[in-house]
């Protein structure tokens, strides 16, 4: 089960842009399985702590200042155990609950937990 606790950070700049290549500086690629470092905060909900949720990396970008985001598509496992008021949250402000970008110090790599044909189930929690 994931863990909900409060923690503190800083998050993103304004201006974006997307990278061409699949990889970074850091050696993150689209495809990788990636695991959130504890401590790390939701941006879009401050007083949930995101670390130790998992999935792959979607996409790498780059914002102006050449500071690295991933987006992350979440596992099935952290789905299943998303809490529900991130998720209602979420589709009151028309966010996309199954995907979240960060910078790519927030992320490690590991090992994936289950499928990629499972991430692309509807979930069926409600």
């Amino acid at each position: 089960m994931l863990k909900m606790t409060k923690c503190n950070s800083s998050r993103h700049d304004n201006g974006i842009t997307d990278i061409e290549s699949n990889t970074n500086k850091n050696n993150l690629k689209i495809g990788d399985p990636v695991r959130v470092k504890e401590g790390t905060v939701c941006p879009d909900l401050k007083d949930l702590c995101i670390g130790g949720w998992q999935g792959r990396v979607s996409e790498i970008t780059e914002d102006k200042d050449g500071k690295m985001l991933v987006c992350v598509r979440w596992d099935s496992i952290t789905l299943k155990n998303m809490p529900g008021y991130f998720i209602e949250q979420s589709e009151v402000e028309g966010l996309d609950y199954t995907t979240m970008c960060l910078w790519t110090e927030e992320v490690e790599l590991s090992e994936p937990r289950d499928k990629k044909e499972k991430q692309k189930r509807p979930l069926k929690r409600f």
